[in-house]
């Protein structure tokens, strides 16, 4: 069996440098790799099992044989290192699409930035939401509006967003409710694009 070596060496290089093969999936590929991979280990075994192979090479095979049968599974939407983007999230800079995936579901809802909210301005609608963020004198830091078309230092909304808004002032309040990099990232690229009521 020793002597099978050199040829199942060969085999499994033939077959991972291959190119003119038919397409196949990645989990077809890796599973031929990987019973490939364990005619090479078990080649170098003789009659009586001692395998030419150290068991720490034997073991290094036996990994890379299971990373690359693994790597074709993609990370799952919900989970803890790639959380779904809030419905609707689709990386869209436009007022319209922040307003949807943004500042209706936490912003404009009672009874914060709605008509005879708590805050002093609404944020239920596109309309009310241009009409009173873009070119408006923040209420909490003068020297900035609420969002300054196309400069993101001068936006306070991006500092109040982050938790960075006068004496640590942070929007959504509550803390369960702040907003996510993706939804923050949403509003930077718009204000950024000029802050259009689109």
């Amino acid at each position: 069996m020793a002597r099978q070596l050199p040829e199942a060496r060969a085999k499994l290089r033939k077959s991972l440098s291959d190119k003119s093969a038919r397409p196949v999936s990645c989990r077809e590929q890796s599973t031929t790799h990987f019973e490939e991979i364990g005619s090479v280990a078990t080649a170098g075994l003789d009659e009586k099992g001692v395998s030419e192979m150290t068991y720490s090479k034997l073991t290094l095979v036996t990994l890379v044989a299971l990373v690359s049968f693994t790597a074709c599974e993609r990370p799952q939407q919900n989970s803890v290192l790639n959380p779904p983007p809030p419905p609707g999230l689709n990386g869209q800079p436009t007022l319209s699409s922040i307003q949807a995936t943004t500042l209706t579901p936490s912003c404009g809802i009672a009874p914060c930035h709605v008509a005879g909210g708590l805050a002093p301005f609404r944020l239920d609608g596109t309309a009310q939401s241009f009409a009173n963020l873009v070119g408006i004198q923040s209420l909490h830091n003068p020297n900035k509006n609420r969002v300054t078309a196309g400069d993101l230092t001068l936006s306070y909304l991006l500092d109040i967003t982050q938790g960075n808004g006068v004496n640590g002032a942070v929007m959504p309040p509550g803390g369960n409710n702040l907003l996510s990099a993706a939804q923050i990232q949403q509003i930077s690229d718009w204000i950024t694009a000029g802050a259009l009521n689109n």
